[in-house]
C-alpha cells in the first residue's frame, strides 16, 4: 500500500487553545491571540511534511483523519474502527486514508506526534503500527507520556532509537505541528477531535462504526455513478 510524505505550504495567524471534553470527541476552541512557542513565523509549512498515507492514490475516496495522539476517542477509532474501515476499503483500493496530527492536548500529545514523525522519516510503514502503540499505552496507562516511553515504542516497531533520539534533541517538527495545527483550525475548520473529512463530507467526534461505513458506501457509489 501506498504511503508517503511530501512538501509544504504556509499557516500564518496564530490561536489559543483551550480544550473541552464533549460527547465522542475532545474540542478545540480557537480564540484569536497569541499561539506561543511552537511555531516560528519565519517557517512556512504544510501537511505534506507530517500527515501519513495509506492505500492508493488512485483510490476514488480520500477519508482526512485529524487524530491527536492523547486524544481517548481517537484511540477508540484507531484501535476499533480503523482495522476494520484497512481491511474492507483501503486494502481494496477504494479509499486513500490520510492521517493528520493535531497535537494540542499538552507536552505529551506534542511530543508522540515528533516521535511519529520521525518514525516515518526512518520507514513509513513503521508509522501505523507505532500509531497503535502508542493508543494502547494511552488506553493502559494514560497521556502523560515520557521521551522515554515514546523511543521505546519507536524501538518495539523497529525504528532505530537512537535516530530518534536525535531528531528530538534537534526539536525537529516542534515548529512545523505549532504550524499545521493553526492550518486545521483556521484554514479546514477543526474544532475537536477526531474529525473526519470523508470526501467532502465532515464528521466530527467518534463516529458510529455503521453510519460511518454507511456514508462511505454512499460515496463510493455516489464516485462510480
Amino acid at each position: 500500500m501506498a504511503k508517503k510524505k511530501g512538501q509544504k505550504r504556509a499557516g500564518r495567524r496564530a490561536a489559543q487553545r483551550r480544550v473541552a471534553w464533549i460527547a465522542g470527541a475532545v474540542l478545540v476552541v480557537a480564540v484569536v491571540g497569541l499561539v506561543a512557542a511552537l511555531a516560528r513565523p519565519t517557517q512556512t509549512v504544510g501537511w505534506d511534511a507530517v500527515e501519513e498515507v495509506l492505500g492508493s492514490p488512485d483510490a476514488p475516496l480520500t477519508i482526512v483523519n485529524y487524530l491527536d495522539f492523547a486524544c481517548p476517542y481517537c484511540a477508540i477509532f484507531a484501535l476499533e474502527i480503523e482495522p476494520e474501515l484497512v481491511e474492507r476499503y483501503v486494502e481494496t483500493g477504494q479509499v486513500r486514508l490520510v492521517y493528520r496530527p493535531m497535537a494540542f492536548l499538552g507536552p505529551g500529545s506534542l511530543l508522540a506526534a515528533q516521535v511519529g514523525a520521525l518514525v516515518s522519516d526512518q520507514d513509513p510503514e513503521l508509522f501505523w503500527p507505532f500509531q497503535q502503540r502508542v493508543y494502547q499505552r494511552l488506553q493502559t496507562s494514560g497521556s502523560r507520556f515520557t521521551r522515554e516511553d515514546l523511543v521505546r515504542l519507536a524501538a518495539e516497531v523497529g525504528a532505530d532509537p537512537a535516530l530518534i533520539e536525535k531528531g528530538l534533541d534537534e526539536g525537529r517538527y516542534r515548529d512545523v505541528l505549532g504550524q499545521v495545527r493553526r492550518l486545521a483550525i483556521e484554514e479546514e475548520g477543526v474544532r475537536a477531535t477526531p474529525t473526519f473529512f470523508v470526501g467532502k463530507e465532515k464528521v466530527e467526534g467518534l463516529p458510529e462504526p455503521g453510519a460511518f461505513f454507511a456514508l462511505i458506501d454512499r460515496l463510493l457509489a455516489e464516485a462510480q455513478s
